[in-house]
Formats: C-alpha cells, sequence, structure tokens
C-alpha cells in the first residue's frame, strides 16, 4: 500500500493512522536514489525526492507495509508505477509553503534545510524566495501532473480531506486498497509537523 505525497500534507499522520486501523506496520523509506529529473530544489529538504527503481517496486509487492514517500511524477516514476494501487496526498502550493514558514518559525524543522530562507519574516518574502529556488515550481509541477496522471490505481486526496473529513477519506482509502471499512470513531494521529 503506497501513500505519495507532496510535502507538508499531512501524509506521516494519515500513514500512521491508516497503519494503526488496518494493524499493518507502516514505513518511510529514504533513500539515495538519483535525484528527480526536472526538479529543482525539492531533493534538497525531502531525501525521498527522488527516481524509484525496480527494486522499489518488488519492495512494495512483497511486504504488507504502508509505503509513504514524496516520489515526484517524472516519466520513470510514472512507468514504473503504473500497475501499483497508490493514494496521492496532494496540497496548494502556497499552503505548503506556508507550512515550511510555520515549522520553521517555531523551530520544528532544522534551520539548516531551510537555510535559503534564513532572515525571511513574512509570507511574501517566503514565497517570493520559493519561487527563485525552484521550490515553488517543483511543487506546482508535482501538484499538476499527479492531478492529470488517468490511471485507476490511483486515489487522488487533498489535505483538506484528510484534516476536515478524516473517516470519510480514511473509509475511501481502505476500499481503494481492497480493506475494511473502518468505525467511525477514528481520529487522525497527531504527528512533530501537525499544525496546531
Amino acid at each position: 500500500m503506497l501513500i505519495i505525497a507532496i510535502p507538508r500534507s499531512a501524509s506521516t499522520a494519515l500513514m500512521v493512522t491508516f497503519s494503526a486501523m488496518h494493524c499493518v506496520e507502516h514505513i518511510q523509506m529514504h533513500s539515495i536514489w538519483d535525484r528527480a529529473k526536472g526538479y529543482k530544489y525539492l531533493h534538497k529538504i525531502h531525501n525521498d525526492f527522488r527516481e524509484i527503481n525496480p527494486h522499489f517496486i518488488r519492495h512494495i509487492k512483497q511486504f504488507n507495509k504502508v509505503f509513504k514517500n514524496h516520489f515526484p511524477p517524472t516519466s520513470n516514476n510514472l512507468e514504473l508505477l503504473k500497475d501499483i494501487k497508490k493514494v496521492i496526498l496532494l496540497r496548494k502550493p502556497h499552503d505548503v509553503v506556508m507550512s515550511y514558514k510555520r515549522a520553521y518559525d517555531k523551530k520544528i524543522e532544522d534551520k539548516n534545510t531551510f537555510r535559503d530562507f534564513k532572515g525571511l519574516k513574512t509570507e511574501e518574502d517566503w514565497i517570493n524566495r520559493s519561487i527563485e529556488l525552484g521550490m515553488f515550481g517543483d511543487l506546482h509541477k508535482f501538484l499538476s501532473m499527479w492531478i492529470t496522471e488517468k490511471n485507476d490505481n490511483n486515489l487522488i486526496i487533498s489535505y483538506d480531506d484528510v484534516v476536515d473529513n478524516t473517516v470519510e477519506t480514511l473509509k475511501k482509502v481502505s476500499r481503494h486498497f481492497g480493506l475494511h471499512d473502518l468505525h467511525n470513531n477514528v481520529t487522525l494521529e497527531k504527528q512533530r509537523y501537525t499544525r496546531d
């Protein structure tokens, strides 16, 4: 079971909650694979923003686990993942950048990770810098390419679905993976990055 998520989309909370509901192990694989082609910045702050390989696909098929990663929709990744059932979790690029800013301001994120944003105070400054660096473009490309990828193995959900309509979204995800519906008494597991 694979969850591919744009960064800062409550994906870890979704992974942990879904795993607990269905009593399966979860894992986020951090890779040493090749940098994703056609992307400029996100690989610097997410080491799983990479090209995948056939070994990873065999690994997914072999183990009954929930895998969560930030794989971008490159031609290589789309080809290797075309026959894999997956949930694609998306969020608006502006909201992702603002989430990074909140985490930076609250000292949740390592300051070295965001050294390119050091000294920036306003939301406008963060958006402008993210555009200059190519981060905003990477996020937009990630979002738009996954949205337009037509594949019956893909279930597209949004950050808002996960946070605002947790139970129904988890039911959809369960059905997509061929698992039983859960009871109605589920709350999203808060993670260290979860917004208060």
